[in-house]
C-alpha cells in the first residue's frame, strides 16, 4: 500500500517543487493534498489522513509546528518532515 503525502508551503514554487521533482512511485507514495498555508493545511491533513506530512516551519495562519503537533495527536504513527528557508 502506497504511502499517503501531505505538502504545506506558503511559496508556490518550493511546494510545485517537492511535488513534481520528486520520483513519489519510487518511494511507494502518492501526493494526495497540498496547501499554501496553515489554516488550509490543516483541513487538508483532518481529510487526507496522510502517512507523511511535509510542511514549512514559518507560514501564515498555523505554523508547521503547530500542523506537526496535529499530525503527532490525530495519526501518531505518521511522520513529519520539517522544511524552512527562514533565516
Amino acid at each position: 500500500m502506497k504511502k499517503r503525502v501531505v505538502v504545506i508551503d506558503d511559496k508556490p514554487l518550493i511546494r510545485q517543487a517537492i511535488v513534481q521533482t520528486i520520483d513519489w512511485n519510487k518511494l511507494n507514495c502518492t501526493v494526495v493534498g497540498q496547501a499554501e498555508d496553515g489554516i488550509e493545511g490543516k483541513q487538508v491533513i483532518l481529510v487526507n489522513k496522510p502517512d507523511i506530512l511535509i510542511t514549512d516551519i514559518k507560514m501564515p495562519g498555523l505554523s508547521g509546528l503547530d500542523l506537526a503537533e496535529l499530525m503527532q495527536s490525530s495519526f501518531p504513527l505518521s511522520k513529519t518532515i520539517l522544511i524552512t528557508g527562514y533565516q
